[in-house]
């Protein structure tokens, strides 16, 4: 595979990023939630789904793209969490090779873990086969990824993904499909796309418009935000609907738990 078609491409990568994604700041937004947090909503929801997903997987696991690996403590029970990146030493056991795979042998792992990694990579279908490839016969996938959510380039952001389409795209390279989320839902996952529009809200500097603008944004995040997002918490309990509900068609995130196919196992054999 040449660099064009790099899975995560390392030359892009700001050289700080590894310290970002492993800051306390950044890592307490995903474990720890607060209802002040422009992020509030979605991180509560998606940590809820690892939670609960969390126990099916056993034996040996590696999250696939760790960054700071926000979530490891859910999966304790297991009995070895690799981590895995592109840098950061000092918070990754396995360091990806210039493509982005890891250089352990095929069936290394029970379990393969990926939080919000998808969306970042350029050729996803490749990085899914690594995913399979790692994983021994009947091994879990627990995947995460972005439905409607705000451009963050980490270095690059390239896709966005239905339920359906996730689904598609994780069957069509070898795995069964056990379940399929849409998280942060209907009302709740408006709110925070308002979370969004705010905070990305453009405005001349210089001009009484812009200050209002400023203004606004400000008091938003100090009163408006807290209370939505009080709202969203307490009163729309709809954080993880599945896939097929008709009543769930705006939502910020994505997740499936798969298995690898038994079926692709005997073609593959058969191959």
């Amino acid at each position: 595979m040449g660099n064009s078609e790099q899975l995560i491409t390392a030359n892009e990568r700001p050289v700080n990023l590894s310290e970002v994604l492993a800051a306390d700041g950044y890592v307490r937004e995903r474990t720890q939630p607060r209802i002040g947090d422009p992020v509030y909503l979605c991180l509560l929801d998606l940590r809820e789904f690892v939670a609960r997903s969390a126990p099916r997987l056993k034996g040996a696991v590696v999250d696939y793209g760790c960054g700071g690996s926000p979530y490891r403590e859910l999966f304790k029970h297991c009995s070895r969490y690799t981590r895995a990146d592109m840098s950061g030493e000092a918070n990754i056991d396995i360091l990806l090779d210039a493509s982005g795979k890891i250089d352990e042998p095929t069936g290394s792992y029970e379990g393969v873990v990926s939080f919000q990694v998808l969306e970042h990579v350029k050729e996803p279908g490749e990085y899914l086969d690594e995913c399979f490839r790692l994983l021994a016969d009947d091994g879990l996938l627990l995947l995460t990824t972005h439905g409607m959510f705000l451009e963050h380039k980490c270095p690059n952001d390239y896709y966005r993904w239905t339920s359906q389409g996730l689904e598609a795209l994780v069957s069509a390279h070898g795995f069964t499909v056990i379940e399929s989320v849409k998280l942060t839902t209907g009302m709740r996952g408006a709110f925070q796309l308002s979370h969004f529009v705010v905070e990305d809200f453009i405005h001349r500097r210089g001009t009484f418009g812009g200050l209002l603008a400023r203004i606004f944004r400000r008091v938003y995040r100090v009163t408006l935000m807290p209370a939505l997002n009080f709202i969203g918490k307490q009163f729309l309990r709809r954080e993880g609907m599945i896939s097929g509900d008709k009543h769930a068609n705006v939502y910020i995130g994505v997740g499936v738990l798969a298995r690898k196919s038994q079926s692709s196992l005997a073609r593959g054999r058969a191959g």
